[in-house]
Order: C-alpha cells, then structure tokens, then sequence
C-alpha cells in the first residue's frame, strides 16, 4: 500500500489497570497479548486443518480428521482467558465431531456399512457448524465488532460512514459497513486482524472483512474522502491529488475483498477500473473523478508491493473489464 500503518508493540501502565482487567474479565476490553497469541495459534492450526481435509488425498484427509484432537493441543496451548472458553469449547466438539465422522466415514466406504450414513452426514455438519460457531465467537471480540457511532460528516472520531458504504454498494450488492478508525484504534483493529491472519503484524491502510461484511479504514485514507466528500477540496495536482486518488481506490479495492476476489493483484486491478465511480458517488465531477483514477493508475500503482501488481492489469489486457473501448482505467 501506498502509505503503512506499522504495528509496534508498547508497555502500557495505567491507573485503571483493576478495572480494564474486570472489563476483559467480562468480555470487554482489548484483546491481550495472551489471547491473540492463543488466536493466532487456532487459526494457524485451523488454516492447515481445512487445507489438509479439503485438498489432501482421503487417507490423508482421514488421518488429519481422525487425529483432530490430539492435532489441536499440539499445535493450541490451552485458551488463556474465561471469555475465550466458550469458543475453545466450540474448538473443540468440532475435533470430537471431526473424529466421530472419520470413524463413520471409514465404516460407510471401507466396509460397505451403508447404514451409518446419515449419521455420517450428521456428525460432518455439526462439525462444521461448531467451527464456524467458534470463528463467530472470535470474530465478536474484536475492537472491530465494537459499537461506533453513524456520521454522515467529516470526523476525526471513529465511526460508520454510511455515505461510504452507500458508494460501496454501487459495487456490490453484498450488505456491508464502511468503518472509519482513529489512529489509536486503528492499531488496535491492526493488532487483531494480525492474529486472524496467523502473522505477527499486518501492514494495511484498510482490509475488508468478508466473514463479516466490515471494511475497515485507516484514518488517513478516511480524512482524504472526507475532503473529497464534505470539505469539497478538489487538488489538481502533487501529493494532494495522489492522496485523493488513493483514498478513492482503496474504499473501491476493499469493496471488491466484500464481493469476494481474494487475490490482492486481481482486487487491485477491479478496485483501480471502479475508482472514478466510487469519486463520482462521493461528489466529484465526472472529469475530476477520471482524474482520480488516471492518476492512481499512473501515479500510485507502480508504487505498490508486487503482490499487488500484475502484468495482466492494463489496457486491453485480460484483467481490463470493458477491452476495446479506449478507456483505462
């Protein structure tokens, strides 16, 4: 990305330690240290999990599932805090219904015992709901999942936008939230996202949600499409001009994570064809809203790592949505 928010990790002493610790106690505060690594750890296991059953050959996939358990406390330490037990719990009756249909699943296809079927099907679904049960629980004590207040203005303050959403929805018909941080919370919302991401720290000036349907905005991506929205500022050229234009592509980038293109290059290359559309639902002008996007195109992609590039991107090139017509982007 063109501007990185680095997560850098802080002693922090406070008077109110007592009560924040109460509020943790409760389910409320931020995550600890403790609790993401614990985090982490799941989702890492989680990740090779999913990979090993879903892609793996069967006497391999058999393996990973009949050994679900024992898999699980090798690679999770016990969960750290009470507000994470229930989603532990959660953890792990999917491993015991994991094993319980790998069990089933060799008597149905390895012996012919054709009537345990339904019980097969039964112990694979309450398997998967149990996951998706515990990522949901996860996914709920996220500073992200907090309640923010609804500003349709300019703010400095951390909220939904909804006037951002509404431009995002001209992409997607996906539900979704446009969600604006201050700079302390958004290191938080970072901080967090990391240990979903099985990484020790992520680098974004935004990141979408899909489980969720929340994109997620760093604070000075959000203060450029407030200028471009409700200050009416309309630079025509340097570093304002390319502030703009970048603030536009990531709302536009972000959008198309939502809609579900998972590959960074691929999202980029949508998120930069959809730029002046989504300036154009914010307030620009139909010439000043091309220029955002020439710009960004011009300006700003190169700039970006390579695993946001790709040679397929471009004029007439495969990944260009209408080929032929003589506009880029």
């Amino acid at each position: 990305m063109k501007v990185v928010a680095v997560l850098a990790s802080a002693l922090v002493v406070c008077a109110g330690c007592a009560s924040r610790a109460a509020d943790e106690s409760r389910g409320r505060g931020a995550l600890t240290d403790a609790e993401l690594s614990w985090i982490r750890g799941y989702v890492g296991w989680r990740s090779d999990f999913d990979r090993i059953t879903g892609t793996a050959v069967r006497s391999r996939a058999q393996r990973a599932r009949a050994g679900c358990s024992r898999s699980l406390a090798r690679a999770v330490h016990r969960e750290p805090s009470t507000r994470l037990r229930p989603a532990a719990r959660l953890v792990r009756r999917a491993c015991a219904d994991w094993e319980r249909y790998a069990a089933l699943f060799h008597r149905f296809f390895d012996l012919n015992d054709f009537d345990v079927g339904p019980a097969m099907s039964t112990a694979e679904t309450h398997a998967s709901e149990a996951s998706d049960r515990a990522f949901t629980r996860l996914s709920s004590l996220l500073w992200e999942s907090g309640r923010l207040p609804r500003l349709d203005k300019a703010s400095s303050v951390s909220r939904l936008q909804p006037r951002y959403r509404a431009a995002a929805n001209t992409l997607t018909s996906r539900e979704l939230q446009v969600r604006c941080w201050t700079s302390r919370d958004w290191e938080r919302v970072l901080r967090e996202a990391a240990a979903f991401e099985g990484s020790g720290a992520v680098d974004a000036d935004g990141f979408a949600n899909f489980y969720t349907g929340r994109i997620n905005l760093a604070p000075g991506v959000c203060a450029s499409l407030d200028d471009l929205t409700y200050r009416g500022r309309r630079p025509r050229d340097g570093e304002p001009l390319e502030d703009l234009a970048y603030a536009a592509f990531v709302l536009a980038h972000e959008t198309a994570h939502i809609a579900g293109v998972e590959d960074e290059a691929f999202a980029t290359c949508d998120g930069l064809q959809h730029t002046a559309e989504i300036a154009r639902r914010l307030g620009a002008g139909r010439s000043y809203a091309r220029r955002l996007a020439v710009t960004y195109w011009e300006r700003v992609y190169r700039q970006e790592p390579d695993e946001y590039r790709t040679v397929r991107c471009g004029p007439d090139r495969p990944l260009d949505r209408s080929p032929g017509d003589g506009v880029w982007p």
